[in-house]
C-alpha cells in the first residue's frame, strides 16, 4: 500500500481519473487503479492506494490524472512527472542456503601434498557458523575442525580454505584415501542460511617424491644437423617445473681445437605456455662441424610440487649433438611404401624440407601404368608422393626419382642419390599404422611407430593401457615427435619387470597423416633398459603346422636361433622345422608337415645365437616341453548389444595377440552401416565399440571377415568368417533385462539372468542354488565402467531371504573375462543382513584357468549359511563375550566336474558384512567379528571396520579365507593401565581380543615386552591363521611352544625371520629396531607401503646406531606416525619398549592398514 498525505489544512476527497505506476527502468506500465475503485480510500488528509504485488529490487513511480483527488474546494491534483513520486522496492530475503561450486581437490581426486590445504569453492559469500569439519582415514575420524577455528580461512568470500595442519591435525599419509564430512551448521551465507554440509567428499594424498625427468630434448641427443645459429635448445620434463634464481647452463666444446672449454653461460627460462618445457636461451654461435654438450648442474630446476630436484645433466653424453658439417654422406632410400593415397619413401636419416622435389622428379607406376604425382611433401625422414588416384591394397606399385633443382637432402646438405625403379610395399602391414619398438628409461617410456602419426587427439592417453608384469600404471602426460609417442608414467618398473602396451581406440584414434587409424594391439613389449632376469617360456600353441612358443616378455626379433637349435618331435617322431621367426613375445617354428593331433615335444638348446628378451638376457634350454595338438577353431557362438558396446561370444578363449582392424566387421543397424571405433579381445569375448548407441527399435547384425588380421583362439586355430548374424539386447545406452541400476552407484543382476537347481547346504538345508548365465556376466562386468550413472565398480547379486541360504555360482571364465575387461570390479551376493564380496582379482587366472582346464563349465560358487561350531561357541563364553548375530558360514567353492573343492585362501583379502540391528548403545570398540582359530586353540579376531546407520552397524571384515564368524560385543578395562596415553589403546586391543594381560585384571603396562608377545599381537591384529608347522624352523620354538601358533604364522608371513642361528628368542625383550622392521613387514603383507622423505632420521643425533637391516623401516614406522623418538633428538633403537608402549604401537599400525577402526 502507498499513502499520500495533503497539508493538514486541506480536506481531501476523490475526483474522477486514474493512477498509474510505471517501473522506472523501461517506463512500462505495471498497473492502472481507477481512482474511484476499492483500490483507493480517502481519510482527510491521507489518500491511500492498495497496489497488486510489486518486484523485488525494482525502481517504480507514480503518475496520477489532474482532478483525480480533489480538496474541500474542488481544486483538482495529479501529478505528471516521474520525478515527484518514485520509490525503489526492497531486496528479497534470501532464503536460499549456499551450495557448492567446487571442491579442491575434486571429488575423488589427488591432493598432490601430505601438508596441503583443501579448499571449498559455494555460489556466494559464506561465513563461519558452528558447526565442524571432520576428516576421515577409511571410516575412522583422524581430526575435527570447528568451523571458527583459525585453519579455515576466507569468510566473507566465495572461498574458504582448511588448512589441516594448522587445526592440529595429523600430516596426511601417502597414497591413502581420505573423505571430508562438513555439518549443517558450519558454514551460512549473509541471509543466514546454513549450507547443507556433505559427506561425501573424498579425496587420495599422493605427494610426488620423484625428481623431474627428461622426456625430450631440442635437439636430441646424438643427431649431427644443429644449425651454428640455432639460438635456442630446450628440455622437455614429466612434470611442471621451476627454476633456481638466475639459472643458466653451460654448452661445452667437444671437438675441434677448443676441445674441453667451455663456450659460454647461457640462462634458463620456463616456458610460459607449458611449464613443463625449460628454454636455453641465447645460445652463442656455435662452430660448423664441432660437437657440443650441454651441462647443467644439480639443483637448478625443480618441479614446482614438491620442489623435487632435478639432478642435472654433468656429462659429455646425456645431451651431445654435432653441428653442421660433421655430415658428409649422402642420405640411403631404405624403403618404399604404400600410405592410403601417397607413396612413401624412407631414409635413413631426416632430411631437408626447404629441398623439396617437384612431383614431375618422380615417376610412379600402378600394376605398370603410370600413375600421376600431384604433391611431394618431406617430414622427418620420409618422403610423401601424393597421388592422383587411390591403389587398391595388392596392387604392384613401383617408383623412381631423378634429382632436379632441388635435390632430396639431408640437413647437412648432402644430395640423395638417384632411385631406378623400386617396389613399393603395398598390404594392410604397410597400410596400417602400429608400433615398431619401443623403450623405457626410469619413468620414461617412447614407443615408436611404423608411420609418422598425426596430432594426438586430446584424450589420447586414455587410449593406452601400460603395464608393468601384469599391473597397470598411470600415464601422467604423452606427447608426439613424428612416428614416436613418448609418455611419462607415475611409476618405474624395476629389473625384474616386464613392460607392455597396449591400444584400446577411443572415437577419435591416434592417425598417420593419410588418415589411416592406429589398429587395437595388445601387450606390446618395449626394451627394459635394466631387465636382468632371463625371459622364461609361458605356454605353447600347436595349429596345422606352425608351433608358437609364447614367453612372459618381449624377445629380440634381431637374435633368431638357427633351426638346429630347436627339436620338435611330433607323437615320438622328429620332425622337419622349415623356419623359426620372433613376432613380439612369441617364437614362431614353421614345421614342414601339418601337425593334426597327438603331442607335440619341443626342445631348444641355446647356441651361438641364442634367444634373447629386448634387454638381451638370454632364454634358458627348454627341454620337452609338451604341447597337445589337435582341436577345433573356435567358433561364434552368441552375440548381444547394448548402447554402443557389442559383445560376441565364443566357443573357446580367443588370443590377445591377434586382434582384427575394425574393417573386418561389417556391424548392419536397421539398413545402415555403423562405425566400429575398436576392438577388444578377453578370454572368450570379443567386443566391439561403436562411435554411437544403437536406437530403438532397430534390428542389429554383426558380420566377420577373417582377411586381413585373422582372430586366432587359445591354439593359435584362425576363427572363421562368419555372418551376418543376428545380436540381441537393448539400444538407447540402456542395460540388458537382467541388469538394473541400484542405489549404490553400481549395478545389480537380477534373479532372471541366472539357471536354478536345488542343492544343500552344509548346515543340511535345502536351498535353491542360482548359477549366473557365463555371456551375462561377462556383458555385465564389460558394462561395469565407471561414468555418468555408475560410479561404484559392483555387482550385486541379492538371494531372496525366503531361502535357507545363498548359494551362487559365478562361471569361471567369465571371472577371467573380468579379470581383463575390469579388473578392480567387485561382485556382491546379498543374503538378509549378509553379505560376501568377491574381487575379480581375489584368485589368479591361472589358478582358475587350472580348473577351468578339466571342465569348461567349472564354476566358483559363493556361500552363505547358518552353521554352528561347537569351539567357536565355547571360545566366546570362555572369553566372556555377547554373541549378537547367529554364527555364520561364509565359503567359497570352485566347482568341476560335479565335485565341489574348498578354496582355501585367497590371493588377495575378500570383505564380507554382517548388519547387526540395535546396537547404538555399543561402542565401536567394544564390537568384533571373531572366528575360531583351530591352530592356536584360541578365538580370534578379524579385521573389522564399522559404518553406522541409525541404530544399526554393518561390520565388514577382511580375511584371505573361509571360516565361520559371528558379531561379539565385549568389552575389557585393565585395572593399572592409567596413564593417559596408553589407557585408551591398551583397552581397546583387549576389547577386539588382539592384546591379552598378565592377568585377568592386570596387565603390568611397564613390564618390557617380548619377541615373543610383540610378533603374537601383530598376528592377532592382521587376523592371521595360526601355524605352528612353520614355527618348527626356530629351535627355540618348535611346535609345542604355547606362541607357536603366532610365531609360526609371523613366520610364514614374511613378518618375523629370527636369528642367522636358526633361533627366534621369544622370551627376550624386543628393541625398537626389531618392532620397526616387524611392523614395516606386517604393513607390506597386507599390501600398503609407506612413502619416506629421507629426512625422518635427520633430527636423531643417535641415527648412526640404527642397524642397517632396519633404517629402512625405522624410516617408514615414523613417516607413517607410527614410532616417535623417545626424544626430540634421539631414537634409541636398541632400547627395549613396554607392553603400553607396544600396545599403542600396534594400535597405528592396524589404523594404518585399516585394520582397525575405534
Amino acid at each position: 500500500m502507498l499513502t499520500m498525505t495533503y497539508p493538514s489544512s486541506k480536506t481531501m476527497k476523490k475526483g474522477t481519473g486514474y493512477i498509474q505506476v510505471k517501473r522506472k527502468g523501461d517506463n512500462a506500465t505495471f498497473q492502472t487503479i481507477d481512482v474511484n475503485s476499492a483500490s483507493v480510500t480517502v481519510n482527510e488528509q491521507t489518500v491511500s492506494i492498495t497496489l497488486n504485488k510489486l518486484d523485488y529490487s525494482t525502481e517504480y513511480y507514480i503518475l496520477m490524472d489532474m482532478g483525480a483527488i480533489l480538496d474541500s474546494g474542488n481544486n483538482e491534483y495529479g501529478i505528471a512527472s516521474d520525478s515527484i513520486w518514485s520509490f525503489k522496492t526492497k531486496v528479497e530475503t534470501d532464503r536460499t542456503p549456499p551450495t557448492v561450486s567446487a571442491f579442491w581437490p575434486s571429488n575423488g581426486g589427488t591432493l598432490g601434498q601430505l601438508r596441503g590445504n583443501l579448499a571449498i569453492s559455494f555460489n556466494e559469500n559464506v561465513y563461519a557458523g558452528s558447526g565442524s569439519f571432520t576428516i576421515y582415514q577409511g571410516a575412522a575420524p583422524i581430526c575435527t575442525i570447528p568451523a571458527n577455528s583459525p585453519a579455515i580461512t576466507g569468510y566473507g568470500s566465495a572461498t574458504i580454505t582448511i588448512s589441516p595442519t594448522v587445526g592440529l591435525c595429523p600430516v596426511f599419509s601417502n597414497n591413502t584415501s581420505y573423505s571430508v564430512t562438513i555439518s549443517n551448521l558450519a558454514v551460512h551465507d549473509a541471509a543466514g542460511n546454513n549450507y547443507a554440509g556433505i559427506s561425501g567428499w573424498t579425496f587420495k594424498v599422493v605427494e610426488d617424491l620423484s625428481a623431474p625427468e627428461i622426456v625430450t630434448l631440442t635437439p636430441a641427443s646424438g643427431v649431427i644437423n644443429v644449425k651454428p645459429d640455432v639460438g635456442t635448445l630446450s628440455i622437455k620434463f614429466n612434470k611442471a617445473v621451476k627454476l633456481a634464481a638466475e639459472a643458466k647452463a653451460r654448452i661445452k666444446v667437444l671437438s675441434g681445437s677448443s676441445s674441453g672449454s667451455i663456450l659460454g653461460e647461457v640462462p634458463l627460462s620456463v616456458a610460459s605456455d607449458d611449464p613443463t618445457v625449460v628454454y636455453l636461451n641465447s645460445v652463442p654461435a656455435l662452430s660448423a662441424a664441432t660437437q657440443y654438450a650441454v651441462y647443467i648442474d644439480s639443483g637448478l630446476i625443480m618441479d614446482t610440487t614438491n620442489s623435487n630436484v632435478f639432478p642435472g645433466i654433468l656429462n659429455d653424453y646425456r645431451w651431445s649433438f654435432q653441428t653442421l658439417g660433421s655430415d658428409k654422406t649422402a642420405p640411403r632410400f631404405a624403403s618404399a611404401a604404400m600410405d592410403g593415397m601417397s607413396v612413401v619413401l624412407t631414409y635413413n636419416e631426416d632430411l631437408d624440407p626447404t629441398s623439396t622435389p617437384a612431383p614431375a622428379n618422380f615417376y610412379v607406376a600402378v600394376n605398370d601404368v603410370a600413375a600421376q604425382v600431384t604433391g611431394v611433401t618431406v617430414s622427418g625422414k620420409q618422403v610423401w608422393l601424393k597421388l592422383q588416384n587411390s591403389v587398391a591394397v595388392g596392387q604392384k606399385v613401383t617408383v623412381a626419382y631423378t634429382a632436379g633443382e632441388l635435390p632430396l637432402r639431408d640437413l647437412s646438405g648432402n644430395a640423395a642419390a638417384n632411385l631406378a625403379s623400386t617396389n613399393v610395399s603395398n598390404t594392410t602391414n604397410t597400410t596400417i599404422p602400429k608400433p615398431s619398438s619401443g623403450s623405457i628409461s626410469g619413468s620414461v617410456l617412447t614407443l615408436n611407430f611404423n608411420k609418422t602419426l598425426n596430432d594426438l587427439p586430446s584424450n589420447a592417453a586414455s587410449q593406452f593401457t601400460v603395464k608393468f608384469d601384469n599391473n597397470a600404471v598411470s600415464i601422467q602426460t604423452i606427447a608426439l615427435t613424428g612416428s614416436s609417442i613418448t609418455f611419462a608414467l607415475g611409476a618405474t618398473p624395476s629389473s625384474s619387470q616386464s613392460v607392455s602396451v597396449s591400444y584400446t581406440p577411443s572415437s577419435t584414434p591416434i592417425q598417420d597423416k593419410s588418415g589411416n587409424a592406429v589398429a587395437a594391439f595388445t601387450n606390446f613389449y618395449v626394451t627394459n633398459g635394466i631387465d636382468t632376469v632371463a625371459p622364461a617360456l609361458s605356454t605353447a600353441t600347436v595349429a596345422n603346422n606352425i608351433v608358437t612358443l609364447y614367453f612372459n616378455e618381449g624377445l629380440n626379433a634381431s637374435s633368431i636361433p638357427p633351426k638346429s637349435s630347436f627339436s620338435v618331435v611330433v607323437n615320438n617322431s622328429a620332425a622337419t622345422i622349415s623356419s623359426i621367426a620372433i613376432d613380439n613375445n612369441a617364437v614362431i617354428i614353421t614345421l614342414a608337415q601339418a601337425v593334426s593331433s597327438g603331442t607335440v615335444l619341443v626342445t631348444y638348446i641355446p647356441g651361438t645365437t641364442p634367444l634373447k628378451d629386448l634387454a638381451g638376457n638370454a632364454a634358458g634350454l627348454i627341454s620337452n616341453y609338451s604341447v597337445t595338438a589337435g582341436g577345433t577353431a573356435a567358433k561364434f557362438s552368441s552375440g548381444t548389444y547394448a548402447g554402443s558396446t557389442i559383445t560376441l561370444n565364443f566357443s573357446s578363449n580367443l588370443s590377445s595377440s591377434y586382434i582384427p582392424y575394425q574393417s573386418q566387421f561389417m556391424v548392419k543397424v536397421g539398413n545402415a552401416t555403423a562405425t566400429v571405433t575398436s576392438v577388444q579381445v578377453s578370454g572368450s569375448t570379443l567386443t566391439l565399440t561403436l562411435a554411437s548407441s544403437i536406437p530403438s527399435g532397430q534390428a542389429v547384425s554383426v558380420a566377420y571377415s577373417s582377411s586381413g588380421n585373422s582372430l586366432k583362439d587359445s591354439l593359435g586355430l584362425t576363427v572363421a568368417s562368419f555372418g551376418p548374424v543376428t545380436l540381441t539386447g537393448s539400444s538407447t545406452g540402456g542395460l540388458e533385462s537382467y541388469l538394473e541400476k541400484n542405489s549404490e552407484g553400481g549395478l545389480t543382476f537380477s534373479l532372471s539372468g541366472a539357471t536354478t537347481a536345488t542343492d544343500t547346504l552344509p548346515s543340511g538345508n535345502a536351498t535353491v542354488r542360482y548359477l549366473l548365465n557365463a555371456d551375462y556376466l561377462t556383458n555385465a562386468l564389460t558394462q561395469l565402467k565407471k561414468g555418468t550413472d555408475i560410479t561404484k565398480l559392483q555387482l550385486n547379486f541379492v538371494v531372496p531371504t525366503s531361502q535357507a541360504g545363498a548359494m551362487v555360482g559365478l562361471p569361471l571364465q567369465s571371472l577371467i573375462n573380468g579379470m581383463v575387461l575390469n579388473p578392480d570390479a567387485v561382485i556382491r551376493v546379498d543374503y538378509g543382513s549378509y553379505q560376501f564380496e568377491y574381487p575379480l582379482l581375489a584368485l589368479s587366472s591361472g589358478s582358475l584357468n587350472q580348473v577351468l582346464a578339466s571342465d569348461p563349465s567349472a564354476y566358483l560358487l559363493i556361500q552363505i549359511d547358518r552353521g554352528s561350531d561347537a569351539n567357536l561357541t565355547t571360545a566366546i563364553n570362555s572369553q566372556g563375550a555377547t554373541v549378537l548375530t547367529p554364527l555364520m558360514d561364509f565359503t567359497a567353492y570352485t566347482v568341476a566336474n560335479g565335485a565341489k573343492t574348498e578354496v582355501k585362501a585367497y590371493d588377495n583379502f575378500v570383505t564380507r558384512s554382517f548388519t547387526v540391528s540395535n546396537v547404538a548403545s555399543y561402542k565401536d570398540s567394544n564390537l568384533s567379528v571373531v572366528r575360531y582359530d583351530s591352530d592356536s586353540g584360541a578365538l580370534a579376531y578379524t579385521p573389522t571396520t564399522i559404518a553406522r546407520n541409525g541404530s544399526s552397524a554393518k561390520l565388514s571384515f577382511e580375511r584371505k579365507g573361509n571360516s565361520k564368524y559371528a558379531v561379539v560385543y565385549y568389552g575389557k578395562v585393565f585395572s593399572d593401565v592409567t596413564a593417559a596415553w596408553a589407557k585408551d589403546s591398551v583397552n581397546n586391543l583387549a576389547s577386539k581380543i588382539i592384546i591379552s594381560g598378565t592377568s585377568a585384571t592386570q596387565f603390568q603396562p611397564n613390564q618390557n615386552i617380548t619377541r615373543a608377545d610383540f610378533a603374537k599381537y601383530i598376528v592377532k591384529g592382521l587376523g592371521l591363521d595360526g601355524q605352528k608347522s612353520a614355527a618348527a624352523r626356530f629351535s627355540d620354538v618348535g611346535t609345542t611352544n604355547a606362541y607357536a601358533s603366532y610365531i609360526g604364522a609371523a613366520s610364514a608371513a614374511g613378518i618375523v625371520q629370527g636369528g642367522t642361528d636358526g633361533r627366534f628368542q621369544p622370551t627376550a625383550f624386543i628393541t625398537r629396531e626389531e618392532m620397526a622392521t616387524m611392523m614395516q613387514r606386517a604393513i607390506a603383507y597386507v599390501g600398503s607401503s609407506v612413502s619416506v622423505r629421507g629426512t625422518e632420521l635427520t633430527p636423531f643425533t643417535d641415527s648412526g646406531k640404527i642397524s642397517s637391516y632396519a633404517k629402512t623401516a625405522v624410516q617408514q614406522n615414523i613417516a607413517a606416525g607410527i614410532m616417535n623418538g623417545v626424544s626430540s633428538y634421539q631414537f634409541k633403537p636398541k632400547d627395549n619398549a613396554s607392553r603400553a608402549q607396544a600396545a599403542v604401537m600396534i594400535e597405528r599400525m592396524l589404523k594404518y592398514v585399516g585394520f582397525l577402526q575405534v
